[in-house]
């Protein structure tokens, strides 16, 4: 009998629990049925070593990690009685890990090692998938090995079930939806863990009226978190999140060809876990299409948040028409509002401003022209005190100055989140350095939870000082002319100015002068950029140049080479050097059908005003297919070396997947 013939006979057997007769039923009368089957071994290798000095002290300290992991997976899809009541796929399978760990410090060798076979599963399923109400069901677990940072085993399980019920009826379609994750993480002889569980129940409702749509979604989020840390004293800690939120939105469109658009919002959170946190927000935005050249747009918004004792009530309004005479030339006006009140204190502000942008087909290419000016008042009363942000959003990149929108932050407050909603680490990830009232934020050139041009959000407070009024006019024009498509020359100045009406500055107003000038030239495969720019300011003044070249060339259909080269120096008035150097390449072909190689290799030098150090790495990935049999490779190695530690560290993977 065949491997596949006995793997089907077996699993037949698992789940009709011996009832081999219902096979020879008519496929109308069938309780049972897989289409459907496969079958899956995986077997995984994987080690790691990292060794570090520390610049003080000397210390040196070296980790090892290696692994064994073999995966039996049988997959399977059918239904039960008819694919009308219950459609089902899945997969049920073993896992057997075998890993090491070595940790040697001075005076100190220590060894873990964990062996072990865990069951894993993995079920999908819809009930009455073809009527009006339908249940959609999940189930899933699985348990795996990994290395702790400091080179410890440790064993996660992790469970997970989903269930979402949606009713469908015309309008008004309804879903319920449950989750609940859990997971159990034992750091192996040392009697640390963690207990992380959480629950998410809602529901939403949707309605369609033509173009038009309106949708409430409820929700009530549980998450518990305990965890247990062996050091010179056990110590326990626990933390909640409890989350209750309501949001309303619909979208209304009308006029003769649906051009006009009224948005309404209403968003309601409340967490009263171990940070207390309530947010309540609700608005409206109108556009009107007038003509064909002519919109206008109007939007209010109210939200009011508490966090601990501070609450904060902020009443924000805006109107803009924006108009496009014939292809060359766009207009856009705006005016907008706000009032804030924070505690004993508040702010007010009112301005406008009108924009113009002009392309024009020249000989041999286009010209570009962007202009515009505004202005506003600030207007800031009361004793002051300590204001929070939240959620406040920036890009971070190796060749970019980023400063906090606000002044005399504090910056034990600061907390920085990346896309994935990870906990960044100072001066591991991100620097946060004073000038002047602000506060610059900038990435670690080696970060990894924040890749260059990575977008983050920063908590933090600040403290908004006594009262003061004053007034900021803002102006910027920027020129571009593109030739022959291949050269680019730009040219740009955007300005500043921070004038006091009452009050005192203490520091918090400041004057800009920004100037942007540089030119791109692109012949295929190369892009050249070249960027100077002149950040003069009275309080966070400083000067940059910038270089880089990108190169990406196809050298034959199957192959594909591309390499990234950049240079920046800043300069800033306060005193002090950055400067930032770095070069990579990635060489990638396909040598048959069935095989894939990608290298990569990279050096990044970076010196921010006495963070010295240096970054590189190497990264080899191949895969190719025989018939059913998978084959995966995996290499890398880097080195770090800056003020605090010196580091080299390598790891290697090799999987080989076999499918029935």
């Amino acid at each position: 009998m065949s491997v596949e013939r006995t793997t089907r006979a077996l699993v037949l057997a698992a789940l009709l629990g011996g009832a081999t007769g219902l096979g020879q039923q008519a496929p109308s009368t069938r309780l049972l049925r897989l289409g459907d089957f496969s079958a899956a071994t995986e077997v995984l290798y994987e080690t790691t070593n990292r060794k570090y000095t520390t610049k003080q002290g000397g210390a040196t300290t070296q980790y090892s990690t290696s692994g064994f992991h073999t995966l039996l997976d049988l997959g399977f899809r059918g239904y039960a009685y008819h694919p009308r009541l219950l459609d089902f796929s899945g997969t049920i399978g073993f896992e057997l890990d075998r890993a090491n760990s070595s940790i040697t410090t001075p005076g100190e060798d220590r060894d873990r090692s964990f062996g072990g076979v865990a069951p894993r599963y993995n079920l999908t399923g819809v009930v009455l998938g073809q009527h009006p109400g339908s249940l959609l069901f999940g189930l899933a677990r699985q348990q795996t090995v990994v290395a702790g940072g400091a080179g410890d085993l440790a064993v996660v399980d992790a469970r997970r079930e989903n269930a979402v019920l949606r009713i469908r009826s015309d309008p008004f379609p309804v879903e319920l939806y449950y989750s609940h994750v859990a997971s159990k993480e034992e750091q192996l002889g040392f009697g640390e863990g963690r207990d992380d569980e959480s629950t998410t129940v809602g529901f939403t409702m949707h309605h369609y009226a033509g173009n038009s749509t309106s949708r409430l979604n409820c929700e009530r989020f549980d998450r518990r978190e305990n965890v247990v840390s062996a050091s010179d004293v056990l110590s326990r800690y626990a933390t909640e999140q409890r989350v209750q939120s309501l949001s309303l939105s619909n979208r209304l469109v009308f006029g003769a060809r649906d051009q006009h658009a009224l948005t309404s919002q209403v968003d309601h959170r409340q967490d009263t876990g171990t940070a207390p946190y309530e947010r309540f927000s609700a608005g409206e935005m109108l556009s009107l299409s007038h003509t064909r050249n002519l919109r206008t747009s109007y939007d209010a918004r109210y939200t009011r948040d508490t966090v601990g004792l501070m609450q904060s009530d902020l009443v924000t309004a805006g109107a803009s028409l924006h108009h496009q005479l014939y292809e060359s030339l766009s207009t856009t006006l705006e005016a907008h509002g706000s009032q804030q009140d924070f505690n004993a204190s508040s702010r007010s502000i009112q301005g406008g401003s009108a924009t113009w942008a002009y392309r024009k087909r020249i000989p041999h290419g286009t010209l570009f022209v962007d202009l515009g000016a505004g202005r506003e008042v600030t207007d800031e009363q009361g004793p002051g005190g300590v204001v929070p942000v939240l959620g406040e959003g920036h890009v971070l990149s190796n060749i970019t100055t980023v400063f906090l929108n606000n002044p005399n932050v504090i910056l034990s407050t600061v907390v920085v989140r990346n896309v994935a909603n990870e906990l960044c680490i100072l001066d591991v990830d991100y620097r946060l350095i004073p000038q002047g009232s602000f506060v610059e934020i900038r990435r670690v050139a080696s970060s990894i939870r924040i890749p260059d041009g990575g977008s983050v959000t920063v908590d933090y407070s600040y403290n908004s000082g006594g009262p003061v009024k004053y007034a900021t006019r803002n102006t910027h024009w920027r020129a571009q002319v593109d030739l022959f498509d291949q050269l680019s020359l730009f040219a740009g100045v955007r300005t500043t100015k921070q004038d006091l009406i009452s009050g005192f500055d203490a520091g918090r107003l400041q004057d800009i002068t920004d100037t942007l000038y540089g030119a791109e030239f692109r012949w295929n495969p190369f892009r050249l950029r070249a960027e100077h720019q002149i950040y003069d300011s009275t309080q966070t003044p400083y000067t940059s140049d910038s270089l880089s070249l990108d190169v990406s060339h196809a050298i034959t259909p199957r192959q594909h080479l591309s390499a990234h080269a950049a240079a920046r120096r800043v300069r800033y008035g306060g005193g002090g050097t950055s400067s930032y150097n770095s070069l990579s390449g990635t060489y990638s072909v396909q040598p048959t059908l069935a095989a894939t190689i990608h290298a990569t290799v990279g050096f990044e030098r970076f010196d921010d005003r006495g963070n010295a150090g240096t970054y590189a790495y190497a990264r080899l990935d191949a895969t190719w297919r025989i018939r059913s049999t998978h084959f995966s490779l995996s290499w890398s190695i880097r080195q770090r070396d800056d003020v605090s530690v010196r580091e080299v560290s390598d790891a290697f993977m090799f999987s080989i997947r076999r499918n029935f």
